[in-house]
C-alpha cells in the first residue's frame, strides 16, 4: 500500500503528465494549448472521456512498471 507522502509527491507530476499527453499529439508543451485540447475533446463527451481514460491508464501503467518519471511527466506515453 502507498503511504500518504509518496502519493502526494507522485500526484502533481502525474497530473502534469496527463496534461502534457494531450499536447504531445501536436508536438507541443504548451499548457494553454493542452487545456484547449481537453475542452475540445469533450465536445463529444464519450470521445473526451475515452481519451482521458486512455491517458490516465497509460500513465498509470508507466508509473507502475517503473518507466522514467521525467518522460511520463513530459507526456511521452
Amino acid at each position: 500500500m502507498m503511504d500518504h507522502t509518496r502519493l502526494t509527491n507522485i500526484f502533481p507530476s502525474f497530473l502534469t503528465g496527463i496534461i502534457n499527453s494531450y499536447t504531445q499529439v501536436f508536438f507541443s508543451n504548451n499548457r494553454v494549448f493542452a487545456a484547449i485540447l481537453i475542452v475540445v475533446s469533450f465536445f463529444d463527451f464519450w470521445a473526451g472521456a475515452s481519451g482521458l481514460f486512455a491517458v490516465v491508464i497509460s500513465n498509470t501503467m508507466a508509473y507502475l512498471i517503473g518507466l522514467n518519471r521525467a518522460t511520463i511527466q513530459k507526456g511521452y506515453y
